[in-house]
This record gives structure tokens, C-alpha cells and sequence, in this order.
């Protein structure tokens, strides 16, 4: 799904279900990420990814996390020179870019298309 249709779609399971769906943040999917790989044999995706969610792919996921990042873009920085992306463009690009988390591995990153097709987890708190 695109970063949008994730968040339609954790809106309408809540309202559908009167529970509280939402997309998890991304130390949420970076403890599930962290605890897989620590509970997964050499080589395997298991752990509790594997134990929890045996359907599910591994890869990508989106983050409902917000970041305003107030920072200077590093001009010498071959990532943002290769994106485009320089100081006076750095607001406009972040609104069309989503947080995302590699389940795999447990990177995250910010600057995903928000375009891009990602899996989808949601959650809710505990009652």
C-alpha cells in the first residue's frame, strides 16, 4: 500500500472493528525487528516474526512516525546530492516522504516515497 492507503486502511479497520488500529511507530516495529533477529537461527527469518506473523513479508512497513527535521542538509553528502535534495528544497521533499522500517534488518529510514508500495502492520494499544 502507499503511505496513504496505509492510513486509510488503519482508519477504517478502527472504525470498523470500534477498536483502536493505528500504523505503529517506529520504535514499535524496531523492537519487533530487534527481537526476531535475536530469537532467529543463523541464516533464518524466524524469531518472532516468523512465530507471530508466518504470512507476512519480510522487507519494508510503514510508520505512521512524523519527523520535522530542522537540521541543514549537508551539501557534500553524496545521498543528498544524488536525491536533489538541498536546503531550500529540504521541506517540500519531506512532505512527500514517510518513515519505513525494514523488518529484516530493523533499519529505518525517512525519506521513503510515500508513493512507494510498502506492507502494512497495524496495532493497537493494550486495553
Amino acid at each position: 500500500m502507499t503511505r496513504a492507503e496505509a492510513g486509510a486502511w488503519a482508519l477504517s479497520a478502527a472504525k470498523a472493528e470500534g477498536l483502536s488500529w493505528r500504523l505503529p511507530r517506529v520504535p514499535e516495529l524496531k523492537r519487533l525487528a530487534a527481537h526476531s533477529a535475536h530469537s532467529a537461527p543463523a541464516g533464518e527469518r524466524a524469531g518472532a516474526q516468523q512465530a507471530l506473523f508466518p504470512a507476512a513479508p519480510s522487507g519494508w512497513y510503514w510508520s505512521v512516525t512524523v519527523s520535522i527535521n530542522t537540521t541543514p542538509v549537508n551539501q557534500y553528502d553524496y545521498a543528498n546530492i544524488a536525491r536533489g535534495r538541498t536546503n531550500e528544497n529540504a521541506d517540500r521533499l519531506s512532505v512527500r516522504q514517510g518513515w519505513a522500517v525494514n523488518l529484516a534488518s530493523g533499519e529505518a529510514r525517512a525519506d521513503t516515497d510515500k508513493q512507494r508500495k510498502l506492507a502494512v502492520r497495524l496495532v493497537r494499544s493494550a486495553p
